[in-house]
């Protein structure tokens, strides 16, 4: 995956929900979410860092 926003927001999701050391499930709406930030990003939009605090925001 090219997207470093991305990588380092599910990185950031596991960090905080990490139970037992088990691997984290995404929700469908948090896939969602990545992708349009993937996108976001691959297209150098000026709402990409608005996009990340929102994600960071809501979950």
């Amino acid at each position: 995956m090219k997207s470093k926003k991305v990588k380092e927001l599910m990185n950031w999701l596991e960090k905080r929900t990490r139970g037992i050391d088990l691997p984290r499930d995404y929700s469908e709406g948090e896939v969602f979410a990545l992708i349009e930030i993937a996108e976001l990003e691959s297209e150098e939009s000026e709402k990409l860092d608005l996009k990340v605090e929102e994600f960071k925001n809501k979950h």
